[in-house]
């Protein structure tokens, strides 16, 4: 048992007043911290704030506590509470009688043991259009943070992105405007690289795969490497067709509902519950070019069957630390992984190197973990943690897919040690959305608000554990009542 007293002989100055740490056990760690404080008369605590929420249980006299733009009388026998971050200070109002108080704040969280070396790599941003405030609340500024802080804690950082040149939306807007495809690419290149940076992103390396000859090369030498270790074999998979088209339809050119929550889109991610699928598995698909009904053929495809990692992803997962809603988004991925077609019956993307595949091209989220690979090699770094930021409709391809990848290439050092993860960010009650121009472009409001007054709203708003939404009335009120 231990038994700590109150006692003026103990007081000792901090935060403008006197102040006794009570030491609740001496050789334990304990939830709360208490602090026996003494405000003389005519005396106040320095206006400060700090990240615990603290209490303040008055045992005599009489004061003033300012909390923000609030101010209350309070006397001995009152209890308050005072939030994280909020500015606040306590004045005795009496010129001569003593004002006492008990402060108890919660404990730190042991901070986790960082790296020596890190890799940070926000999800790569599709050229099909300028960068939003979307992509800046979502995987880039959070990144970016996280890459700075690791830094300024003496961390070997990194912080890699680029384009995701080969994206089925950059072919399909390349034809839809007449344009050649690195045409398309360099048009909106220059303008994420500008937004990027007047944001004030802090880049090591910007990749460009559709100009970069080394990378092609070693995503197909990759890919080689698996189908000669039989990972990836051939099998013949029903993929939709478009009678009227007279077309074979994937990814973004097939349009129907989740098989999960049964929401409408296009793609093989659903924007609402993050569930991926194959395209052939769409209820009620239509051709996203003419829209009408689509049926599944089959053809001959390159899988990687992922089903054969679910034990090892599991093993992999409780070794590491996830936020609450990821964790539930892999509970409903595991049960379910099916052999993912990493071909795509398309050309525009890196050519299957394989006879008889003419035509065809490397999946650009199994060329996405090729690309990991050939990204971390050149990081100069020995032994990195490789740290990916994205959203929540790309959760299935960071947590699931590319690790098993990692695991069936032997690269198992690549594998994350932590994911930095988000919700969607909302505008006007919808997902901000590139291909649907549903967004507020970052080059266009960068040059009427500062970036670091964006930055801490974004920061503030960040949709880290649920849904939040972006307003110009919202942006107002936090610049003139917080800044």
């Amino acid at each position: 048992m231990h038994i700590e007293s109150m006692s003026n002989q103990k007081l000792t100055p901090g935060y403008g007043i006197l102040c006794q740490p009570l030491t609740l056990s001496p050789t334990q760690a304990t939830p709360f911290h208490f602090t026996h404080c003494l405000i003389n008369g005519g005396g106040a605590t320095v206006p400060h704030r700090h990240h615990e929420s603290e209490t303040f249980f008055l045992l005599e006299g009489e004061g003033t506590i300012k909390i923000g733009p609030e101010e209350r009388s309070i006397k001995g026998g009152d209890l308050v509470f005072i939030p994280p971050f909020e500015l606040h200070q306590l004045i005795n109002q009496s010129p001569e009688a003593p004002l006492r108080f008990l402060s108890t704040y919660a404990a730190q969280k042991p901070q986790p043991r960082l790296p020596q070396e890190a890799v940070v790599a926000p999800a790569p941003p599709t050229p099909n259009g300028e960068l939003h405030l979307g992509h800046m609340a979502g995987p880039y500024l959070a990144a970016d943070v996280l890459h700075r802080y690791l830094t300024m804690n003496e961390v070997s950082s990194r912080q890699i992105c680029g384009t995701d040149d080969h994206q089925p939306y950059v072919f399909s807007l390349a034809e839809k405007q007449g344009l050649g495809i690195n045409q398309t690419i360099e048009r909106f290149r220059s303008p994420i690289q500008s937004g990027l940076s007047s944001m004030n992103v802090e880049l090591s390396h910007f990749l460009h795969p559709i100009a970069d000859a080394d990378y092609k090369s070693f995503v197909q030498s990759f890919f080689l490497k698996l189908v000669e270790r039989k990972h990836l074999v051939l099998k013949k998979v029903p993929v939709p067709y478009c009678d009227h088209c007279q077309a074979i339809r994937t990814e973004d050119q097939i349009s129907g509902q989740c098989t999960q929550c049964q929401s409408p889109g296009s793609g093989n991610t659903c924007e609402e519950c993050g569930y991926a699928d194959e395209s052939a598995k769409k209820l009620k698909a239509s051709c996203g070019i003419c829209l009408k009904p689509t049926r599944n053929i089959e053809i001959e495809r390159f899988i990687f069957a992922l089903g054969a990692y679910r034990m090892e992803l599991e093993g992999y997962f409780s070794r590491i630390s996830l936020p609450q809603k990821l964790q539930t988004l892999i509970n409903s991925y595991l049960p379910n992984l099916y052999d993912f077609s990493v071909t795509l019956p398309r050309s525009g993307g890196i050519a299957v190197p394989v006879a008889g595949f003419e035509g065809h091209s490397i999946q650009v989220w199994f060329e996405m973990a090729a690309g990991y690979i050939y990204q971390l090699t050149k990081s100069n770094l020995r032994k990195p943690n490789f740290i990916p930021a994205f959203g929540i409709d790309n959760s299935f391809y960071y947590t699931t897919l590319i690790p098993a990848l990692f695991m069936a290439s032997n690269n198992l050092d690549a594998l994350p040690s932590s994911f930095v993860f988000n919700e969607f960010y909302h505008l006007q009650g919808k997902k901000f959305s590139t291909s649907r121009r549903h967004a507020v472009w970052v080059n266009e409001i960068v040059a009427k608000i500062s970036s670091d007054t964006l930055r801490i709203f974004l920061s503030f708003q960040r949709p880290e554990t649920s849904n939040t939404s972006f307003s110009f009335d919202r942006l107002s009120a936090y610049v003139s009542e917080i800044l």
